[in-house]
């Protein structure tokens, strides 16, 4: 398959360009386009086959639910059923925007869109790309992360090549996200909200519109059934080849990037770190503003490979406001958590002789 690439302006993309891709959502092929929060990897979401091949394309496992975007109100009827007043009158303040939730799938929504559960995950994306090719398509579009499955998302149109170059019909161009973090998942399918994946939306704000938010621990399958309901409760995932551990202490972190345990070590670290650090060091930017720290993590997940080093570390950061999503795509891309300088010495031993399928909790 020859992939397209179209370079677009996100906030201000060309009626030719959205038709292009529309014309290709239209026939059942693959697009990848930009959001506000990361790249997605598009299909009508009412055609089985085509989102079967979302999972082809992204060796994805078929249990593994798909995000449905959508451009209007008009079209959540499509995807959902018997979605309550109040939350209607809730997402009507709160969309688009990198928000997503969790309702009743409506019947012309396929079993392979939402691996197999009678739920669904449904946002509107802030992105006038995103939203104008939904729209041109006439149809809602199922579309994860434009990433080959178990490594980090896509913030930046041009790095979906590397994973996605003959496996879709078209790639847009369109630079860096805005957020580059995925959005947050809310169940309100029940009576109590429930946090499903913490995302740029943290509790704090959201429970100024849906009250008490209850907190799931993501990796876990929905008390309510034996299937996950969502993408992310299942499978780890947001790897980088090179064995990633966390250090919870930071004068560790500072001993690392002293080189106290050598230099076949990389680092993923705030710029603060990086600028003194004696070993590769790929920077998250200002440590005090966690937003941007959200916004760099996928590339530094992605960069830290091209370094040398043959183990890498990474700090942890507070859990509250976005750094829950932070700590959330953090834990799921690490081995383990560590404190001491044993464990780092012990890692660091093991690293070089570590093969990224080794870990059996990392299904890609």
């Amino acid at each position: 398959m020859h992939t397209r690439i179209i370079k677009a302006n996100p906030e201000n993309p060309s009626p030719d360009a959205v038709r292009e891709g529309s014309e290709i959502i239209k026939r059942g092929g693959l697009v990848v386009f930009p959001t506000e929060t990361v790249y997605g990897l598009g299909a009508n979401a009412l055609n089985s086959d085509a989102c079967g091949r979302i999972y082809q394309a992204k060796g994805r496992p078929s249990d593994n639910p798909l995000i449905v975007h959508i451009s209007s109100m008009d079209m959540i009827w499509k995807v959902a059923e018997n979605v309550p007043e109040s939350i209607i009158e809730k997402i009507n303040e709160l969309w688009p925007g990198p928000l997503t939730l969790l309702l009743r799938k409506s019947s012309q929504i396929p079993l392979k869109v939402t691996g197999g559960s009678e739920y669904i995950a449904v946002r509107m994306p802030d992105c006038k790309l995103a939203l104008d090719l939904i729209t041109m398509s006439g149809v809602p579009l199922a579309a994860p992360s434009a990433n080959v499955s178990g490594r980090p998302s896509i913030v930046n149109g041009l790095d979906a090549l590397t994973y996605l170059e003959g496996k879709v019909d078209l790639i847009y161009d369109s630079g860096n996200t805005r957020y580059g973090l995925e959005s947050t998942i809310l169940d309100v399918s029940g009576k109590v909200p429930v946090l499903l994946r913490p995302g740029s939306y943290g509790i704090e704000f959201l429970e100024k519109y849906f009250g008490k938010i209850t907190l799931l621990e993501t990796l876990k399958i929905s008390e309510r059934r034996d299937i996950p309901i969502t993408p992310g409760m299942k499978y780890r995932h947001y790897s980088p080849d090179k064995p990633l551990y966390l250090v919870d202490n930071p004068a560790i972190m500072n001993d690392i990037a002293d080189g106290k345990y050598g230099e076949n070590i990389s680092l993923i670290a705030p710029e603060e770190l990086c600028r003194k650090s004696k070993v590769p060091c790929v920077s998250l930017g200002d440590g005090s503003d966690l937003n941007i720290v959200a916004s760099r993590l996928f590339q530094a997940l992605n960069a830290v490979d091209h370094t040398e080093g043959s183990v890498a570390f990474a700090p942890t950061f507070p859990l509250n406001g976005i750094g829950l999503a932070i700590m959330n795509r953090l834990t799921k891309a690490s081995i383990s958590t560590i404190s001491d300088g044993k464990q780092v010495i012990t890692v660091i031993e093991k690293g070089s002789n570590f093969h990224h399928s080794e870990n059996p909790d990392k299904m890609n």
